[in-house]
């Protein structure tokens, strides 16, 4: 049974911090025949997410219909800042990683790391 894997997008994400998880576990699952990893992003909300440079990205998913993760990865930016400051978002988080195998953030500039503020 493939593992789901899913990314949390959302305003000024910063590029490379999803988009280099994305790549390894993608292609990791290629190369084993596509029977490792669903690989997928998250929004916040559905529609359009602009990056932290202005690339804009659709997330497969809106936070409501995201499949139960195996996989947390909640990346940085000038934009994970604001994030920290929505309880729903927080509690969302909090709720995926105690069902999650792993929950991991790209992210070195918070405040205090991310599994921490969220999970204890």
């Amino acid at each position: 049974m493939r593992s789901n894997i899913a990314l949390l997008i959302f305003d000024e994400v910063e590029v490379l911090d999803f988009a280099g998880p994305y790549e390894v576990f993608s292609v990791a699952d290629e190369q084993h025949d596509h029977q490792l990893f669903n690989v997928f992003t998250v929004g916040l909300l559905p529609g359009t997410v602009r990056t932290r440079n202005g690339l804009k990205v659709v997330p497969d998913y809106a936070l409501e219909r995201c499949p139960a993760p195996n996989g947390l990865i909640v990346p940085g930016g000038f934009g994970a800042h604001a994030l920290l400051k929505q309880p729903t978002l927080l509690e969302w988080i909090r709720h995926k990683t105690k069902h999650a195998e792993f929950t991991m953030s790209a992210h070195l500039c918070w405040p205090k790391p991310v599994c921490w503020m969220v999970c204890g």
